[in-house]
Parts: C-alpha cells; structure tokens; sequence
C-alpha cells in the first residue's frame, strides 16, 4: 500500500517525458482541466521555481507576507504505472483523496497537519466540484525558505481535473480573509 501511496505523489508533481520547456502552461491546462481563474487583487505574479510541490504559477502578494501557488493536473494527463496482476490500475476520477493525502505528506514538516474534507453540496457550490478538502500544515524548509505555514485547498471533479492552491505564510490567522478570497480565484466552469 505504501508504494501505491508514493507512486501516486510521483503522479502527481512529475509529468512524465516533458522537461520544463515542454510542460503545458497555466492557461492550457485551465482550458484542458475545465477550470476558471481569476486573478486576486493585490498580488504580482513572479515564475515558479523548484519545489517538490508541482505547480504552474506563482503569485506573492505586493503588501503581505503571503505567497500563492496554483497546481492543476488535468485527469487525461495522469499515468497510472500500476504493477499489481491481480488487481485493475485504478481510475484517476478513484485517486483524489490518496493524491491529497500524499500532497500533504510532501509538504507538510512533521505530523501535526490538520485537514478536513468540505461537505459535497458546499465543494459544489464554492468550487463547482465533486469534491474538495482544505488542510493545515508547518511547511518544509525545501517547500519554501521564507514561510513557515501553509494551507493546501484540494479540489476534484471526474473526468476534468485535480486542482491545487497552497497559500503560504508565516502566520495563516492574520490572512484568513485574504485566505478566503484566494480560495475563489480558482474553480471549476460548467461546460456546455
């Protein structure tokens, strides 16, 4: 269970056979992953640099000690490398919940994260999702070296995408309204 578990982390922060130059853009996989962004006041957008947390854009508020990064992986880009013969590779609409558990587990310095899942109705009607979970964590150092706490919003809808925003800052009880608007830059759009 343990190696399904990493192998599923892998999934999520590599795409595989792409170096950095061929990995699709924000805008693309908005498009592909059926998501709307709007961008929140009062942030300067600046390029993303290593972290073993994959994301594709980076925004770092102009007054605050806050930074955002924004992680969306299209459900038709995800490989499953499944070695089990007695068992079916799972579905990717069947890994979002392991996927948000091993997000957390690669950011997240020591054990005491604290996460919950929204209730289905309020995933639907603040991110048009099938599912969403929220959690709280001290950050690793090699996540990032300015801000020392963080908070991963997870959202999923089948056969669209995974989509991801971690805020990070140094003191999340001081942002929560900033918190709060960041949460809707990012959610799913009905498709006609």
């Amino acid at each position: 269970m343990r190696e399904a578990f990493l192998l599923c982390a892998c999934l999520l922060f590599l795409w595989p056979g792409t170096g950095a130059a061929e990995r699709p853009g924000f805008d693309r996989l908005l498009q592909e992953g059926g998501l709307r962004y709007s961008a929140p006041a009062g942030f300067e957008e600046r390029l993303p640099g290593y972290s073993p947390f994959g994301y594709e854009k980076r925004l770092v508020s102009e007054a605050l000690p806050l930074e955002v990064r924004y992680s969306i992986r299209p459900l038709n880009r995800i490989e499953v490398d499944y070695e089990d013969p007695h068992n079916a590779a799972p579905h990717p609409n069947d890994l979002f919940d392991m996927l948000f558990r091993s997000v957390i587990e690669v950011l997240s310095d020591g054990p005491d994260s604290v996460s919950r899942a929204y209730p289905p109705e309020t995933a639907a009607a603040r991110f048009n999702a099938g599912w969403a979970a929220v959690a709280v964590m001290d950050i690793k150092p090699e996540v990032s070296r300015y801000y020392t706490q963080g908070l991963l919003l997870a959202m999923h809808r089948n056969d669209r995408a995974d989509a991801y925003v971690l805020v990070l800052t140094n003191d999340l009880a001081a942002h929560k309204s900033y918190i709060d608007t960041i949460h809707r830059s990012l959610g799913f759009i009905e498709r006609p």
